[in-house]
């Protein structure tokens, strides 16, 4: 898989980007079919957040995940397990790591540095399925802090009309370390009123990206279409602090 053509949209408060489409739109049609004909089957295996989304992740369900990779075609498996490669995340971390090091100004900093000169390696990729039925959203937050890179692989239905079921990002004047989710009427009020919306990509096939630090606001509206029974799905593919060398150093010293 090839990262091509990189698309720098936005650089502050975060950096918001995209690359060349990693499937073709039939591919990602197929793929949409098959991850959605496991979910309706499956319904019952699948976590749900308060706000209707229903998830599949592979580091905290691991048995669920690889019993839905299984019943995938060879070719779709194979793109799954291409993405959770090291040298898929190794191609991201090299394209990205300047970005990187000026977004992530922080205690994970020297694991950038350390990786881009020295190849130590403290990060894991990861992947969550994503499934969000009409009435669901996801509130305004920034993600764990554990988090450096956040992929956004859309598998869109033209026929249904949802290219307008991108993910929001804002600028907001709030520095979030906790990734505290503005759950409260109150919270999301306070919120519109103060954000500024600063770009929401296409539900299209191209790999979207954000860079996540504490000022890194996005949102998904509630899904909406004409058609009741129609299904946001998509893949979110992150790279995450598995095991940086502060964190290692405490161990060692006992703290």
């Amino acid at each position: 898989m090839n990262l091509n053509n990189i698309l720098i949209s936005r650089l502050k408060p975060f950096c918001i980007g995209s690359f060349d489409p990693l499937l073709s739109i039939d591919r990602a049609k197929y793929l949409r079919e098959q991850l959605l004909d496991f979910f309706i089957n499956n319904q019952s295996k699948f976590n749900i957040s308060i706000n209707q989304k229903f998830k599949l992740d592979n580091q905290i369900d691991t048995e669920k995940f690889q019993i839905l990779l299984d019943s995938l075609s060879d070719e779709n498996k194979l793109f799954i397990e291409k993405l959770l490669s090291h040298d898929f995340k190794d191609a991201l971390l090299k394209k990205l790591w300047l970005r990187l090091l000026v977004n992530r100004f922080d205690k994970y900093l020297i694991d950038i540095l350390l990786n881009k000169f020295f190849n130590y390696d403290s990060f894991k990729p990861s992947i969550e399925f994503s499934f969000m039925p009409i009435g669901s959203k996801i509130v305004p937050h920034t993600d764990s802090v554990g988090k450096i890179f956040s992929g956004l692989i859309y598998l869109p239905l033209p026929e249904a009309n949802d290219i307008d079921q991108g993910i929001n990002f804002y600028d907001y004047d709030l520095d979030n370390y906790d990734n505290t989710h503005l759950e409260s009427l109150e919270e999301q009020s306070q919120f519109e009123d103060k954000s500024k919306l600063i770009f929401k990509p296409e539900f299209d096939n191209r790999f979207h990206f954000f860079l996540r630090n504490s000022r890194s606001w996005h949102s998904v509206s509630q899904v909406t279409n004409p058609d009741r029974d129609y299904i946001r799905v998509s893949i979110n593919y992150n790279i995450l602090i598995h095991d940086s060398l502060l964190g290692r150093i405490r161990r060692i010293l006992g703290f």
